[in-house]
């Protein structure tokens, strides 16, 4: 399967992604059944689920590099923090995937297709094989081109479109019910195995510690310049430290907390979706 760069900011790939991740967790509510064909690219069915299964066989400490290869923009910062978490998944023992399907579904702008993938994440050491279902936004075109989306090249209005569509394919019954399976799998092996929790918990805390110092490499010259200005105005930073929050900052900062939403939207493309996740270290614009 040929695999194809593009060349695109990729503003919207965190969103996206937790997104997907979010609404296929959304076992709630049952949905009628959703029919599944061919993209308007020709690309089928099986032609996807071909290359997603690739992609998540590649998650393995001597293939991760090769990550990138699928994604419609290698070098841009989400793939970037994303080949970083894994290799602390990798640090912290994670080996592969394995018993991965695939589902996969066309959507009306005749160009994705949403995935869902369950599949068992193997840890060294723990005995047992970790249960999840997650989800993936792939491109295709009329050459039989994949990649799996990091950005949409459509206008925000058109994502929302798209956002609305994957929503109900989360609520379908097919969805819902591998949701409640592997949901399922998934306690029933964290009640056999209470060392995992232990686990996670120690692997969240390394990715954040190495995400901090991420965005401290890559915004260093903005560190040096900005230090900590007690002023608001045009160009005026605020380096994020252990225990900031927005409203603390803009009114620390800016004299009002209420202004705290200013500032998540003038940084949103870098906080994420979450205005209450914070990186130590990143260096945010005040507004």
């Amino acid at each position: 399967m040929k695999r194809k760069r593009k060349n695109a900011a990729c503003r919207f790939r965190i969103a996206v992604r937790c997104l997907l991740c979010l609404l296929v967790f959304l076992s709630c509510f049952g949905g009628g059944a959703v029919i599944r064909s061919e993209a308007q690219t020709g690309v089928t069915e099986k032609e996807v689920v071909e290359f997603v299964t690739a992609y998540y066989k590649a998650h393995t400490p001597n293939d991760i590099d090769t990550l990138a290869d699928y994604a419609a923009d290698a070098e841009c910062r989400a793939m970037e923090e994303y080949l970083l978490q894994y290799r602390v998944f990798i640090e912290c023992g994670f080996q592969r995937h394995q018993n991965i399907d695939v589902i996969a579904y066309p959507l009306s702008d005749g160009v994705h297709w949403v995935a869902y993938v369950s599949h068992d994440m193997v840890m060294e050491g723990l005995g047992v094989a970790l249960p999840g279902l997650t989800a993936e936004l792939v491109g295709s075109d009329k050459d039989g081109n994949l990649w799996i989306e990091t950005h949409s090249e459509a206008a925000e209005d058109d994502l929302e479109d798209l956002a609305k569509e994957i929503q109900e394919i989360s609520l379908s019954d097919e969805i819902v019910d591998r949701s409640n399976e592997v949901n399922k799998r998934y306690n029933e092996a964290l009640a056999e195995n209470p060392g995992i929790v232990e686990l996670l918990e120690s692997t969240h805390m390394l990715v954040q510690e190495k995400m901090a110092e991420y965005y401290s490499e890559s915004v260093q010259e903005v560190i040096q310049e900005a230090s900590e200005p007690k002023t608001a105005g045009k160009g005026k930073y605020y380096v994020v430290k252990k225990g900031d929050c927005l409203w603390d900052i803009a009114e620390k900062q800016l004299g009002d907390g209420m202004r705290w939403s200013g500032i998540y939207e003038a940084n949103k493309a870098l906080i994420g979706d979450d205005p209450d996740m914070l990186y130590v270290g990143i260096v945010i614009q005040l507004s």
